[in-house]
């Protein structure tokens, strides 16, 4: 069962500051980006109602993990690849990759 059904588990905010996550050990870095990933790949393969702005959204978010976590990897003071995990971990967590489709609907 998803957080969904339980809205009180659900953060209401969320401090997202890149330079933050230059003290996270490496393994939660790859944990992360792998987590923002699966989210993403989620919403691009079991979305009922596709469209292209969803569809870009995530495509989009997947080729920026795959750009900016092996930046973060080989050099972990590197704030923009932080930043751009941060961002997109943005986007993946707050369910805006399928915010589109739902509208349509």
């Amino acid at each position: 069962m998803s957080l969904g059904g339980f809205p009180g588990l659900q953060a209401k905010v969320a401090i997202v500051d890149p330079a933050l996550t230059l003290t996270v050990p490496m393994k939660q870095v790859k944990a992360g980006g792998v987590d923002i990933l699966s989210h993403l790949i989620e919403y691009y393969l079991t979305d009922d109602t596709p469209g292209p702005l969803t569809d870009g959204i995530s495509e989009t978010g997947m080729k920026m993990v795959v750009e900016y976590l092996p930046r973060a990897i080989a050099h972990p003071d590197d704030i923009q690849a932080r930043t751009q995990l941060s961002w997109v971990s943005t986007v993946a967590m707050s369910k805006i990759a399928r915010l589109a489709a739902a509208a349509g609907t």
